[in-house]
């Protein structure tokens, strides 16, 4: 008789709209110090310099709603 296993893995990720905003910074700030996978929306023409120095722990996408 076979025995199957399963493995199933929970996949948490934060998307944050606003996050270069004032409030929006720092609760991407809070998240990141929690170890918290995030990615951030960002408009083309914000200024994303903050951002960029969280470095791997965010994942910047580019769009707007």
């Amino acid at each position: 008789m076979a025995t199957v296993m399963v493995i199933i893995q929970r996949i948490n990720m934060i998307f944050i709209t606003g996050a270069t905003g004032l409030l929006g910074t720092e609760i991407t700030k809070s998240l990141i110090v929690k170890g918290e996978s995030i990615k951030v929306l960002h408009r083309s023409n914000s200024n994303i310099s903050e951002l960029k120095s969280f470095g791997s722990k965010i994942t910047l996408v580019e769009g707007d709603l």
